[in-house]
């Protein structure tokens, strides 16, 4: 999906313009109901892209502790501790991440 470059900029002097959509719509000669769809695409568009690019990690060690060999300890800088045991599912274990994300 994409969005021409008239309509981009479009939506993008309303953002700025402080005016209501039928405000800014009737200023500008642009069909309200065309306006909105566009502006729809627009949204769907970026909310697309900021999902695909927003990766955040996390710094996380991770220590095998001698105690007891069948745990994994994850600690967190700030004292958090989740411990597992070594056979969690690495699928699973990536999910739970990009939760706790």
């Amino acid at each position: 999906m994409t969005i021409s470059a008239h309509w981009q900029t479009q939506i993008e002097k309303w953002e700025t313009s402080g005016l209501t959509l039928v405000i800014f719509c009737q200023q500008n000669n642009l069909k309200y109901s065309t306006f909105c769809a566009r502006l729809s695409e627009y949204r769907a568009i970026h909310r697309a892209l900021s999902t695909q690019a927003e990766v955040k990690l996390i710094p996380i060690e991770v220590k095998l502790e001698l105690k007891d060999e069948r745990l994994l300890v994850f600690k967190h800088k700030q004292g958090h501790q989740l411990i597992l045991p070594v056979d969690t599912c690495a699928a699973w274990l990536g999910e739970l991440m990009r939760c706790l994300d």
